[in-house]
């Protein structure tokens, strides 16, 4: 499986979860907003945002927290974050648990205001205060990555249990990773496995692509290529990027699924639209070995830097440094490879580790330092030689 960062820990919000929430927590609604509701359940968001104005402007503090969202989230044209943050602080001055939140997610963020994480605390420990379970969430995420708070494993699971004991599916999620990653916790897959399913059946398509990836790399289950691409295709369908990436490469390497290059890359190209490092990286090898598409390293060489400049990939710093290193799209360049190769050893890839020992080891035998190398060494030569 993949890094945290690469399983997507997210500040995931539905529109409809967000109105859902709302209702619960606030009992006194407008006319104008329960008609507002029944529009938005209808998908007619035009007519709704006529009814949540005239209630906003009558002063009622969850159609303004409503509007906010249909703002935040581009459900009445643009994106307007001005807007939303705007209705959102007129709805958090009516004590609105969810504007609140979502006047923290917007500091976290740094969407229309600077990006200020003490304050995202302090408005989310204002909402969770109110019992809102996308701020308990989301304290537990600050604490989980260390946003403007030392990283703290114990408070992030502290506070994702809490949210998940009101089942808020991200928290669920997340609760999954920790105990894939061993994040404060021992390390266990049946547990993660566990906490992925009940956040699955709350509607978290992240928790299905991570379930799909246990099975892809059974881990914690028996491997089952059906399985994983099943739960990939589900969760693709809710346009979970990884997902769509991972089907690509089950579709480069016929896993599963018949080999169909013209499949991969159309998979690889949607994620890459989505600014997908793995899938730059993994269409840059396409393009590096001519594999179903025109060999060309100059496009190989392009997206691996675009991959590298977005997460700093290791798989796509020890590709290019192949290509420096072989003289392939660009001039060839043995220093500049070797620092990408450290960068990328340095991160856990495991092809640049063996480049770079099996370099050592060359150049030792070259000076004589080993005089007749042994049967580890010359395995490691012949590895080098095959990859160079």
């Amino acid at each position: 499986m993949m890094k945290l960062k690469l399983l997507a820990l997210c500040l995931s919000f539905t529109i409809m979860c967000q109105f859902n929430n709302a209702l619960a927590e606030n009992d006194d609604i407008s006319e104008y907003t329960e008609q507002a509701i029944i529009h938005i359940e209808n998908d007619d968001y035009q007519e709704a945002k006529v009814l949540l104005e005239k209630a906003s402007n009558l002063g009622d503090g969850l159609a303004s927290y409503l509007l906010g969202v249909m703002y935040y989230s581009g459900e009445v044209g643009n994106v307007d974050y001005q807007k939303a943050y705007q209705l959102f602080e007129k709805a958090a001055s009516a004590n609105v648990p969810n504007a609140i939140t979502y006047l923290g997610i917007m500091h976290l963020e740094g969407s229309f205001v600077k990006k200020d994480f003490t304050k995202a605390k302090a408005y989310f420990e204002k909402a969770a205060n109110l019992e809102d379970e996308d701020a308990i969430f989301n304290l537990g995420y600050i604490y989980h990555l260390g946003l403007g708070v030392p990283k703290n494993y114990a408070k992030a699971k502290s506070f994702y249990e809490k949210a998940g004991s009101f089942e808020q599916p991200t928290a669920l999620n997340n609760l999954g990773l920790m105990y894939y990653n061993g994040e404060g916790v021992t390390k266990d897959f049946l547990k993660a496995k566990s906490y992925f399913e009940q956040s699955k059946e709350l509607g978290e398509p992240l928790a299905t692509y991570n379930i799909g990836l246990l099975y892809y790399k059974g881990e914690g289950v028996k491997q089952d290529y059906k399985k994983a691409y099943e739960y990939f295709k589900e969760a693709a369908d809710a346009q979970v990027i990884q997902a769509i990436t991972y089907l690509g490469l089950m579709y480069q390497k016929g896993e599963y699924v018949k080999k169909d290059s013209s499949k991969a890359i159309e998979y690889l190209q949607k994620s890459i639209t989505l600014n997908d490092p793995i899938a730059m990286s993994n269409l840059g090898k396409m393009y590096y070995d001519g594999d179903g598409v025109s060999q060309d390293f100059s496009k190989a060489k392009a997206l691996y830097e675009k991959a590298i400049e977005i997460n700093e990939l290791p798989i796509a710093l020890s590709n290019l440094g192949m290509l420096y290193m072989e003289g392939k799209g660009v001039s060839k360049n043995t220093h500049f490879a070797k620092v990408l190769f450290e960068k990328a050893a340095n991160l856990g890839e495991p092809v640049a580790k063996t480049i770079l020992v099996g370099c050592i080891i060359l150049v030792m035998v070259l000076l004589k330092i080993i005089p007749k190398p042994n049967f580890y060494c010359k395995k490691l030569l012949m590895q080098t030689y095959h990859l160079l």
